[in-house]
């Protein structure tokens, strides 16, 4: 049984509701969140975050996606929080959780993640979006890099190396997060494909260093390839 829970009570992990506070994101607490776990109850050790889509529907309320994977699903919890459209997130899972499934090893700054060992050693995010097409709204995707930049911060995680996809744990058989057939305004890394993941990493690495906002590295001046070197052991 894993023994990390981000509700404050491990020592030396921030509770991950101030964590996501203190990243001024709009948060939902479900009830009892802090002991909904897998059967393997805390993380066994805590490595990085995996990106997911829902694959829901587009009309679907964040309510009710929101309880499917809280409580609804076979395997719930899925995943730890929910990534609502208007950038919201519900916070339903404080240890382990099911959502990356087969795949790996993934090679992370602080140790490996072991084949098929995701769900106890990595934290996971699903953000509502069909992947299919739909269009990711600015709001989310400017949510999405300010949480992982809060995570990471929060609990010394590497953003060029700690926070893959799942079509990255899992490429044989998963595609999310997959872009809109529109790219997001000021995000193009979001489509028309699987997600660009260096261009999500390195916006990541530069909120990680307080710049707001910090343009797609296939079209800035070099700045944010250089704060990603930083995490790398570049110069």
């Amino acid at each position: 049984m894993g023994s990390i829970y981000l509700d404050g009570r491990t020592p030396g992990y921030k509770p991950l509701d101030q964590v996501i506070r203190d990243a001024g994101l709009t948060l939902l607490l479900w009830d009892g969140w802090e002991n909904n776990t897998r059967s393997s109850g805390g993380f066994e050790s805590l490595l990085g975050t995996v990106l997911h889509h829902t694959a829901g529907s587009a009309t679907g309320s964040f309510e009710n996606d929101w309880a499917y994977h809280a409580v609804g699903h076979a395997d719930a919890p899925v995943a730890n929080m929910l990534l609502g459209r208007q950038g919201q997130v519900g916070l339903h899972a404080g240890g382990a959780s099911n959502h990356a499934g087969k795949g790996g090893p993934w090679t992370a700054s602080r140790g490996i993640v072991p084949l098929d060992s995701a769900n106890s050693r990595m934290l996971g995010i699903e953000a509502q979006n069909t992947g299919t097409g739909e269009y990711w709204p600015e709001q989310m995707i400017d949510a999405y890099e300010r949480l992982l930049a809060a995570i990471n911060n929060a609990y010394g995680l590497n953003p060029m190396l700690d926070e893959p996809a799942h079509f990255q744990w899992a490429p044989s058989r998963k595609i999310d997060p997959w872009g809109g057939n529109q790219s997001t305004t000021g995000f193009p890394y979001t489509g028309p494909h699987s997600w660009d993941m260096g261009g999500f990493n390195q916006n990541v690495a530069a909120r990680m260093q307080g710049v707001p906002h910090p343009p797609d590295p296939a079209v800035d001046d070099g700045s944010n390839v250089h704060l990603a070197s930083m995490y790398l052991g570049g110069k």
